[in-house]
């Protein structure tokens, strides 16, 4: 991690901090940088993550294009009625005729969208409807795309790019100059290659934003030979190294003090005491670096952190990866 560190284009920003700003008003626009979508359970909406890099904040809004989870499907309403319990349609919003390309048979196909109010009734765990249809003979589409992944292609939203959010929605702030056109056409001859080259130009000319960031690894006091299990989380947390692009090494370290040169070594008689500092000095970075971080150590951490009866913000757990509220999480 030091040689990814030093040589990152990366400088430290003095100032940072994590709001929820909601939705802008009728009059505010605000810019910012994509860094991830994620569904919010709580609103039933996707929410997306910006870094404003003149108030150095991250801020997160709501969608309010009314996009949903969805599936395609050649079952009619009148099948899923019947092969769906009640309880389960009854999370459907909405159904729309739909024609697509089908593309190995080469001709059209009419099949029925059917939307629902949250991503567990398309293909959750328990009972979904991609997986009662499937039982019942029906073909069933699009029904295995994490939310949020659909929800930035079904947009047309570029992660990393930046946007004016304001109350007509998302405008990308996109800048191709004409020597960069120029550089594209000269690539290919090809009229479609040439038109995706200029498509997708402004992507790479796009200026990069300064953010902090740090990376985390942590040990646990397991057996010789044994791995720690995370749904457990069992064994105590003995050390967790940290280095951030602020020039900073830090080690938390569970028992006695230790001399490294150059680092930071923060040394804890309780355990607890040192996983509430850990989380602290997580919340002051928008970029966390870790491997293998979304199966063990951040989850093992917030596991580690409930049984103390400690609050594991930043640290979110779903279903599928961790997320990290006030920034986000590189595995």
């Amino acid at each position: 991690m030091e040689r990814w560190f030093t040589t990152m284009s990366i400088q430290p920003l003095k100032n940072y901090t994590q709001v929820d700003s909601g939705n802008p008003s009728k009059n505010e626009c605000r810019k910012g940088y994509l860094l991830s979508v994620y569904y919010d359970r709580k609103h039933k909406k996707a929410k997306l993550k910006f870094y404003d890099p003149e108030r150095k904040e991250i801020f997160t809004t709501l969608d309010e294009s009314g996009h949903r989870p969805y599936l395609l499907t050649d079952a009619s309403q009148f099948d899923i009625a019947r092969t769906a319990p009640s309880d389960l349609y009854n999370r459907i919003t909405r159904f729309k005729h739909v024609r697509k390309w089908d593309v190995l048979r080469e001709r059209h196909i009419d099949l029925v969208k059917v939307e629902a109010r949250d991503p567990l009734a398309i293909g959750g765990t328990g009972k979904n409807l991609r997986d009662l249809l499937s039982e019942a003979g029906f073909h069933v589409w699009e029904a295995r795309i994490k939310y949020y992944n659909c929800y930035i292609y079904d947009r047309n939203l570029i992660p990393g790019i930046l946007y004016e959010i304001g109350p007509d929605g998302l405008k990308p702030i996109i800048t191709v100059t004409p020597d960069e056109l120029r550089i594209a056409d000269r690539i290919s001859k090809d009229s479609e290659t040439r038109e995706f080259l200029r498509s997708i130009i402004s992507v790479f000319s796009s200026e990069a934003p300064e953010l902090p960031a740090t990376s985390i690894d942590i040990e646990v006091a397991a057996a010789p030979g044994t791995i720690p299990r995370v749904a457990e989380a069992i064994k105590p947390i003995i050390t967790v190294a940290m280095e951030n692009t602020n020039g900073e090494r830090k080690i938390f370290l569970l028992g006695d003090d230790v001399d490294i040169e150059n680092v930071e070594i923060k040394t804890y008689n309780s355990e607890s005491e040192l996983i509430k500092d850990v989380l602290k000095e997580i919340s002051k970075f928008p970029i966390v670096f870790t491997y293998n971080g979304d199966n063990f150590d951040l989850p093992y951490l917030a596991r580690r952190a409930a049984k103390f009866s400690i609050d594991p913000w930043p640290i979110n757990i779903e279903a599928d990866r961790t997320i990290i509220e006030t920034g986000i999480h590189i595995d």
